[in-house]
């Protein structure tokens, strides 16, 4: 089984939900963030997917209740479209991924940070 798991940490303030009313301004710069940061992650991979499944884990500084759900839109959407741009797949239809499961860390990250772990691997 071919696997490639990446891990960053983020600041809190470049993890927007959907539930926050933010300014358009504002969403496309977190999603460009995202998008941008998976890119630079995934780049010149060592090998390439034709099928794969993705799993995004979010470990948050506090153990408070989160709904990870809301974080598809700015944060695990833009971080699919960068693997793809990477070129570790061909495209992110429905033939070629499975997912992305969005899934939150038991463990916690440092204050101030949120660490996203991005696995993606063979079906």
């Amino acid at each position: 089984m071919r696997l490639v798991e990446k891990v960053w940490p983020v600041d809190l303030a470049w993890v927007v939900t959907s539930n926050r009313r933010v300014h358009w301004s504002r969403r496309y710069q977190v999603q460009h963030y995202h998008r941008g940061m998976a890119y630079v992650m995934f780049r010149h991979p060592p090998f390439t997917f034709d099928r794969a499944r993705i799993t995004v884990t979010f470990a948050f500084p506090t153990r408070r209740k989160r709904d990870v759900a809301n974080l598809y839109d700015l944060v695990v959407k833009p971080t699919v479209d960068g693997i793809v741009d990477a070129g570790l797949l061909p495209d992110d239809d429905d033939t070629h991924l499975v997912g992305p499961d969005i899934r939150r860390s038991p463990e916690t990250s440092p204050k101030g940070k949120v660490r996203i772990t991005v696995r993606v691997e063979d079906t």
